[in-house]
């Protein structure tokens, strides 16, 4: 079950329903859905980090519930927000690059 979505960091320059959307965050009923179905997953793909190891340091439902998923663990986890191509921690940040398991 795909959860996307992360808090625009440039949220006071851009123009609400028009460079950014109170949808861009999943809402409480999805990530309550995503509580139920996600456990222990293959691979993540998400748009932000958790919340206890966001870069941005934002506090979010949604960071709180990807926190719920990194400290239950996983396989693989891709993430595309930041805009840079390494790992962090166990986490591949995704940028211009292009990511070939083995």
């Amino acid at each position: 079950m795909p959860l996307g979505g992360a808090k625009s960091h440039d949220r006071d320059s851009r123009i609400e329903h028009v460079t950014w959307w109170t949808e861009e965050m999943p809402s409480e009923e999805k990530i309550e859905e995503g509580r139920r179905n996600i456990h222990h997953p293959d691979i993540v793909i998400t748009h932000m980090l958790s919340e206890s190891i966001d870069l941005l340091k934002y506090s979010s439902a949604f960071g709180m519930f990807l926190d719920e998923v990194y400290q239950n663990g996983f396989g693989s986890w891709y993430c595309g927000h930041y805009h840079m191509g390494k790992m962090y921690r166990v986490i591949r940040l995704v940028y211009q690059d292009i990511c070939k398991e083995a």
